[in-house]
């Protein structure tokens, strides 16, 4: 449902964009626009879809639209207007390039990603009350049914756990071997 609020919101403020344009800096909303519509997209595909491409999608254009936002103010009182789509380009080059440096970087220094342990809590429903609406008549208690004895839970582990790479565990690694 998150999704889907973005997505909504996103629209919403495409179309307060798109009353806000102007004729002299029609073009550069334009471009905003197909940001906005873009974001929107990845927002409603990421319903759809639980792929990593879909959510790098959706943060890498509502970064590129933030930032196209505030290079916007810059280029509509300096610049010539026609060479919009070129900035336009060069723009959504050097964010792309950004967002993959970034990447490069937190995978070089994570090794691993966390994992998660979620002990499961289902437990039967042989204990739950019957049918009858009685159990909900003032001063009887619900009695809460018990984790079987089957399931076990490990409290000695950790949750999740991310190893860094460092310089000093590197070498701890090349010791061990």
């Amino acid at each position: 449902i998150q999704s889907l609020i973005l997505s909504f919101c996103f629209i919403v403020e495409g179309l307060v964009f798109h009353s806000m344009k102007s004729t002299a800096t029609v073009h550069l909303h334009v471009l905003l626009l197909v940001l906005v519509l873009s974001c929107s997209v990845s927002s409603i595909l990421e319903l759809v879809y639980d792929a990593r491409l879909v959510k790098y999608c959706r943060c890498f254009f509502t970064f590129l639209q933030s930032s196209w936002l505030w290079h916007i103010g810059i280029l509509a009182a300096t610049v010539d207007l026609q060479w919009a789509s070129i900035y336009f380009t060069w723009h959504l080059g050097a964010s792309f390039l950004l967002s993959i440096l970034i990447l490069i970087f937190i995978s070089e220094r994570v090794k691993s990603v966390p994992t998660y342990t979620i002990p499961s809590l289902t437990t039967s429903i042989s204990s739950s009350p019957g049918g009858s609406p009685s159990h909900l008549v003032t001063g009887q208690f619900l009695q809460i049914a018990r984790r079987p004895s089957s399931l076990t839970v490990e409290t000695s582990k950790p949750v999740f756990q991310t190893t860094f790479k460092t310089a000093r565990s590197e070498q701890a690694r090349r010791s061990d071997v």
